[in-house]
């Protein structure tokens, strides 16, 4: 949501994007009278093919006009636990009452858009054998600009801190955009204290060498400069942060795979139209996952963008972490030796190219290939930790982590958790 502000300084793209979603929104009410409408026994049966064809599209005009919320995470059998809170974020435990001990596995969400509730069947899959732990970031728009701005070097600090929590018994699993801070950080933590490294960081359609069979996004990336970004793709929120908005992200990503919009788009018109009840229920919990999407704090967006997409710092070994006192340190993969390393890529993956993510076998070269596996998924896009090709992935991990999950030592020491700023 824009400010007035917006009207001061002039409005941007992503000004009028916001303009038209709230525009959008305010319809929302028009399509739900119209599907309950035509959506009912009495008009089904006095003329079910019209009816039929007005219940399908306005049910893709609820659907397209709708303000998703957060739908949290709600999975069945796991109770959930905030065992370490941020600012921007929230360490949450999915606890088990069965009494067997698991694996930890700290999943680390990406920060793309979408909440950390659209990994709720990722989570569901790895509890069986671990005990997972996930980052629920927050919308940035919520956070108090009190708390100042969040960038790629406060998530990377957030890892760390996680990190001396578990003391180094953890297994880690970075998704997506996620894979870049959570390499970072074991870079860091290995060089400077790796008894706190985890024992294995599994990366999942990771963006870590961007240049390795570029896909249409990597290469739209680079046609605009930095600047560009800030001028068009950057708004002002209610509470005066600077975001990169949520809805702008899913339009790029929906424009990534059309196909798979068009397709979705298609399957609930004619559930809708057949009057197939529990088909348009499983579409709405699908489309609820994947269209409720959050700002971004502008500072980590634009961190991003020059970090991972236009100058390719990690890759060209010029990454380089700011920490909360301003010293600099150079992240150097190479340093990671004790941490297991797997790379899991979609072979059809539209996002993240062929390659991108098993790059991080060639930065990690100290890790000995007794502690590497790499795997491509035949068929599989960019959201394979959902659905069958996830199911089918899972024994795979859960063999991977329990072949590298030897005890630590660790020094009798008694640790406290990070004390930070409590979230507003």
């Amino acid at each position: 949501m824009t400010s007035s502000n917006a009207l001061v300084r002039g409005f941007n793209p992503a000004d009028t994007a916001n303009a038209m979603q709230a525009l959008a929104n305010a319809q929302n009410p028009m399509w739900q009278f119209t599907r309950a409408m035509f959506d009912n026994p009495f008009a089904r049966f006095m003329a079910p093919h019209f009816a039929g064809t007005m219940a399908g599209m306005a049910a893709l005009g609820e659907r397209m006009t709708r303000d998703y919320k957060d739908p949290g995470f709600k999975i069945p059998g796991l109770r959930e636990e905030v065992t370490l809170s941020f600012p921007f974020c929230d360490l949450v435990h999915f606890a088990h009452d069965d009494g067997k001990v698991r694996r930890p596995m700290l999943v680390v969400a990406p920060m793309s858009g979408h909440y950390a509730s659209l990994l709720r069947d990722t989570i569901k899959g790895l509890s069986q054998d671990h005990d997972v732990y996930v980052t629920n970031w927050r919308c940035a728009s919520r956070v108090s600009p009190d708390h100042g701005a969040f960038t790629l070097d406060t998530y990377t600090t957030y890892l760390l801190h996680m990190f001396r929590y578990f003391e180094g018994n953890v297994h880690t699993m970075g998704i997506s955009q996620s894979g870049v801070p959570l390499l970072a950080a074991i870079a860091l933590q290995s060089a400077v204290n790796p008894r706190f490294a985890p024992k294995s960081m599994t990366l999942m359609a990771s963006p870590i060498d961007v240049t390795r069979n570029p896909r249409r996004m990597n290469k739209l990336a680079e046609q605009h400069s930095l600047n560009w970004y800030r001028n068009n793709v950057i708004s002002m929120s209610a509470s005066g942060r600077d975001v990169y908005p949520g809805n702008l992200q899913l339009m790029g990503l929906n424009s990534l795979d059309p196909m798979h919009l068009q397709s979705k788009s298609r399957d609930l018109f004619n559930a809708a139209a057949r009057n197939d009840t529990a088909a348009v229920q499983r579409h709405d919990a699908d489309n609820d996952d994947f269209s409720a999407v959050m700002d971004l704090d502008a500072a980590f967006y634009l961190q991003t963008m020059q970090t991972v997409f236009l100058d390719h710092d990690l890759p060209n070994g010029k990454m380089v972490h700011t920490d909360t006192q301003g010293l600099r340190t150079p992240v150097v993969p190479a340093q990671i030796k004790k941490t297991a390393l797997f790379t899991i890529e979609g072979k059809i993956d539209p996002i993240v190219g062929n390659d991108q993510t098993h790059a991080a076998h060639d930065l990690c070269s100290s890790i000995p290939s007794s502690k590497r596996d790499r795997h491509t998924i035949d068929g599989a896009d960019h959201y394979f930790f959902r659905g069958a090709p996830w199911h089918a992935l899972l024994p795979r991990i859960s063999a991977f982590t329990a072949s590298h999950d030897a005890v630590q030592k660790r020094d009798h020491i008694q640790l406290v958790a990070p004390q930070l700023a409590p979230a507003k």
